[in-house]
């Protein structure tokens, strides 16, 4: 190849002695430092060299100011620049160019979306479930002298949002619904004496900043992805990441409270360690398909 300068050929060879003479990594680059270096070089004229000893820096003349800073013949110079780029690189088009639209579709269709028939198993063994849909808030439910109950309260705040409510048979089969089937987003237990205790929990200041610390701490961290928002195909695949299945484990034994004899935990520790064992055979394989792989040439 031929580098060319204001018509005058500066450099010729193979692209590789062009790269290696000038230590760069892409041939502009290379055109780049060459024209520094002919910029940087004496004026000689008639055989002598014109040396500037003093420490003045000439100003110029007759300096043509541009009318318009702001030209389209440079836009469309690096539009073809970034096309020419993109169709010998696909994964610089893919990260720098597909990745960004498919991040901004995402999100418009994912977050502040509304939400509707929404699936969520309860069992309240405070009052009754047909019961709860008949109370009203009359005054502060914390009040002693109150005989309302917060689990009817929540109950009826839930369907006025579009949550359908489920009534389930016990807690049991709660948990196991929740691990067998995709249908509801949610399995909601409220035990006997639920105002009573939630009262005293917040009565208690102690314990409950320390535990609200916790939760929010949950929620900032991503440990809770709400996946329930996302479209039905993005959800499939979001169910099978890794990082997904490691959340689920998370939330599952510091918020639900289950063990790791539990099915849905067993089932997504299988599920990380057989990730972990697939990518380590992938990594031996490419090793062995292509040697030095990690090791970049120059």
């Amino acid at each position: 190849i031929g580098l060319m300068r204001n018509g005058v050929l500066v450099e010729e060879g193979s692209p590789q002695f062009i790269l290696a003479k000038y230590n760069t990594d892409t041939l502009e680059s290379a055109f780049l430092k060459l024209c520094c270096n002919q910029n940087e070089n004496h004026i000689v004229h008639n055989g002598t060299v014109r040396v500037n000893n003093d420490n003045t820096i000439p100003q110029p003349k007759n300096i043509t100011k541009l009318k318009n800073k702001f030209k389209f013949i440079r836009v469309k110079a690096l539009m073809k620049k970034y096309l020419h780029s993109f169709s010998r690189d696909y994964v610089l088009m893919f990260t720098m160019f597909i990745l960004p639209i498919l991040q901004a579709l995402i999100i418009c269709n994912c977050v502040g979306t509304g939400i509707s028939d929404l699936k969520v198993a309860i069992k309240n063994d405070e009052i009754d479930f047909w019961g709860s849909r008949r109370s009203n808030i009359d005054g502060c439910i914390l009040n002693e002298k109150n005989d309302q109950k917060i689990s009817g309260v929540i109950m009826n705040r839930l369907q006025s949002l579009g949550y359908t409510l489920n009534e389930v048979a016990d807690r049991k089969t709660g948990e196991m619904i929740m691990s067998n089937s995709s249908k509801y987003i949610a399995f909601i237990h409220f035990p006997e004496n639920y105002t009573r205790s939630f009262t005293k929990f917040i009565n208690d200041r102690d314990n409950y900043d320390y535990q609200s610390q916790a939760y929010v701490n949950f929620a900032m961290y991503s440990a809770v992805w709400p996946v329930e928002s996302q479209t039905p195909l993005l959800r499939m695949v979001t169910e099978l990441l890794p990082m997904r299945l490691a959340g689920n484990v998370m939330t599952n034994i510091a918020l639900k409270g289950w063990t790791l004899e539990h099915p849905s935990v067993i089932k997504n520790i299988v599920v990380m360690f057989s990730y972990s064992v697939i990518l380590v055979l992938v990594i031996i394989g490419l090793g062995k398909f292509k040697k030095n792989m990690w090791i970049m040439q120059k």
